[in-house]
């Protein structure tokens, strides 16, 4: 499968900037309320990430077909996120890396990044964005590999380990994680590579992501999950109450919950119309509502106790 290198939409990038400020670190006597390296002095609890449509935020820095799959990351979120809990020339690691949203933010930030994607289409992708970041004079080092988070090669994880300041990734939204179970055949005169699926349940497949995870962190590095409800059957489903309860199982603590907006309202009613039309049951059509879903959870976990001090100015 080949992608060429086009532009989702015509034009140049637009530079996001941010307030410079020192470092500070709280504590509410509950659970750690991170500093934010060089960027406000209180963490907000709130980011608004909903002033640019997502095509004008991949406009220019992405090809096409980056905007297919179905867990990206908004590119200016994940710019907050690298900017917040990152210095730069520091490590992040994306388990679902998909088409590279993060690596790419991250190298025009001049972090250096890593990312498994168990897709080989999306694996793709994420090349063709990344070559394209370097072209366009990013800073930073990324590099994607195909593979499986769930038990990544023993090559990457001695590479990694004890040296990624911030885990960054979108969580899929599906009922199982698969499992990459590629083999070289046995056969005589055989070397080609045999590939097949294992599906696994997703509570078993993210616990297995996590606890890796927490093997490449350093002391002080972090966990930045963002997931975000969504409508299925009828029902809406949160995935926020699952990734806690396995990242608890998995050894992490919850350090920080922010809520990212992905849409400001620009009437009493606001609507979303692609995800209504996707999702009619969210239409209350005998009071002419609308039940959109319009911000995402951010999860900030760490491998610290709350209240266990922690330093981010020494990175």
């Amino acid at each position: 499968m080949t992608h060429a290198p086009r532009d989702e939409a015509p034009g140049a990038a637009t530079p996001v900037t941010s307030p410079v400020a020192d470092d500070s670190v709280v504590t509410d006597g509950r659970r750690a309320v991170l500093p934010v390296r060089g960027r406000r002095d209180v963490p907000v609890s709130v980011l608004d990430v909903g002033q640019r449509s997502l095509i004008k935020q991949r406009r220019g820095r992405y090809v096409a077909g980056s905007r297919a799959h179905p867990d990206r990351m908004a590119p200016d979120l994940a710019r907050d996120l690298i900017l917040d809990y990152t210095a730069p020339g520091g490590l992040v690691f994306d388990p679902f890396a998909g088409t590279g949203t993060s690596l790419v933010e991250a190298a025009y930030l001049g972090r250096r990044s890593t990312g498994i994607e168990i897709e080989r289409d999306w694996v793709s992708i994420a090349r063709d964005n990344l070559r394209r970041a370097r072209l366009l004079g990013a800073a930073g080092a990324p590099r994607i590999v195909h593979g499986d988070a769930t038990r990544p090669s023993a090559a990457l994880a001695a590479r990694l380990a004890g040296s990624v300041d911030l885990v960054l990734a979108a969580p899929p939204r599906t009922r199982s994680i698969p499992l990459d179970t590629s083999r070289r055949a046995s056969a005589p005169g055989q070397s080609r590579l045999v590939e097949y699926r294992l599906l696994v349940d997703w509570n078993i497949g993210m616990f297995a992501v996590l606890n890796q995870c927490r093997l490449l962190l350093r002391p002080d590095g972090l966990i930045v999950l963002v997931t975000r409800p969504w409508w299925r059957d009828g029902r809406l489903h949160d995935l926020t109450g699952p990734i806690l309860h396995t990242a608890t199982r998995a050894g992490l603590h919850l350090a920080d919950h922010r809520i990212a907006t992905d849409a400001l309202p620009r009437s009493k009613r606001p609507t979303t119309p692609a995800a209504t039309a996707r999702s009619p049951r969210t239409c209350d059509l005998a009071n002419h509502r609308f039940s959109a879903v319009r911000h995402s959870d951010v999860l900030v976990l760490s491998t610290q106790t709350p209240g266990g001090g922690l330093d981010h100015a020494a990175r």
